[in-house]
């Protein structure tokens, strides 16, 4: 006699028929529960989290094995060709009410408060390429799976017209943000006020809020943040009917962070608090968000002059830091955008400009009161 199935799902979550966008967050759970008709001894069920964790649990036993982790890499991976669909949709139409009765292994997807159960997803029976990202997750779910390890080169020093530049893989060589000259390198960020007193746009430095300052609305945020605002998902503005402009991009992930930047233009009101959650964050001007461009380069002051520290983000994971002395703002995202980089912010320029490397400057240099600093070694 062929065992009934089993699906359970975690305590308070309902299987959802409406609509399940997928999208990565933090509370994204993924489980892989065992066909019982050939499980015999060993039934159970493999998890995997947002954060890579993959767990074996056992039906019988109830103990809890950890197996080897999915790399962000291999997270972008699984998760790229299902972010933004409906998987309700996706399932409703590719099976039957009631087709998870059938024998063969379920995979459920849960955001914390609903769920999606995907049934047998041989591709004997179901050989619908639309599923194969749904089968990608099954394959990475298997307890003998071994994590391809790809990644991006891990760190690259080279010249850029009129300065230089550091690539980094932001999944295995983070940057973040200190109130010195960071250790391996660095450059300036933020903005000093005229009178060269004070810091403008917030700045984050290991979770705190750099005293006195905050986002004022008119500058970007770029850093790493958890939490709620971590989930907050990307969208555009219509702004006073001259533009419909991207707001928020969403990047890479890393150890339960995410790589977020929000454009110049920013309403509490509407949108909420941009002030909290992160773990580190810089403050300026975006330039491009999310392959849109979010300035205005009619400004003299600022974008025809031609020193620029800047920090930008190629997909999946390439981070790049450097400064400028010879390219106008434009020309520096035009430059950018012909290599693939999808957001760009820069920072104040003029006599701020500095970008050093192994304790050496690189471009630049300055002796003004620079009080945040973002690179690798802060």
């Amino acid at each position: 006699m062929v065992p009934a199935p089993r699906h359970e799902l975690p305590d308070g979550l309902l299987e959802t028929t409406d609509q399940f966008i997928f999208q990565r967050s933090t509370d994204l759970r993924i489980l892989l529960l065992d066909d019982l008709s050939v499980c015999e001894q060993n039934c159970g069920e493999t998890e995997l989290w947002n954060d890579g964790s993959r767990i074996r649990r056992s039906y019988e036993a109830g103990d809890e094995a950890v197996l080897s982790a999915a790399s962000d890499a291999d997270l972008f991976s699984l998760f790229d060709g299902l972010e933004g669909t409906d998987l309700a949709e996706l399932v409703g139409r590719n099976f039957a009410p009631g087709d998870w009765l059938t024998n063969g292994p379920r995979l459920a997807i849960t955001n914390g408060t609903d769920a999606v159960i995907a049934p047998n997803l041989s591709d004997d029976d179901q050989p619908n390429a639309s599923l194969d990202p749904l089968r990608s997750l099954v394959q990475a779910l298997q307890p003998d799976w071994v994590s391809s390890g790809q990644a991006a080169t891990s760190l690259v020093a080279r010249d850029i017209p009129g300065g230089r530049a550091i690539d980094v893989n932001f999944w295995e060589n983070p940057i973040s943000a200190g109130p010195n000259r960071c250790g391996t390198a660095s450059i300036n960020a933020n903005w000093l006020t005229n009178d060269r007193t004070a810091t403008y746009g917030l700045a984050v430095l290991d979770g705190q809020t750099v005293a006195g300052t905050f986002d004022d609305d008119d500058r970007g945020v770029f850093g790493e943040r958890r939490g709620p605002g971590a989930n907050l998902e990307e969208f555009a503005w219509n702004f006073t009917g001259r533009a419909k402009l991207k707001v928020v991009s969403n990047m890479a992930w890393r150890e339960g962070a995410r790589l977020q930047m929000h454009s110049n233009f920013w309403s509490t009101e509407l949108w909420g608090d941009q002030n909290t959650g992160w773990d580190w964050a810089v403050g300026g001007i975006t330039l491009l968000t999310d392959g849109n461009l979010t300035a205005d380069m009619s400004h003299a002051y600022t974008f025809n002059t031609r020193r620029h520290p800047f920090v930008a983000f190629k997909p999946p994971s390439t981070l790049t830091f450097g400064a400028t002395l010879d390219l106008t703002a434009l020309e520096l995202v035009q430059y950018l955008q012909g290599d693939g980089y999808t957001d760009v912010m820069k920072f104040d320029g003029g006599g701020s400009v500095e970008m050093n490397e192994g304790g050496v400057t690189t471009v630049g240099g300055t002796d003004r009161p620079i009080t945040v600093w973002m690179g690798l070694g802060c």
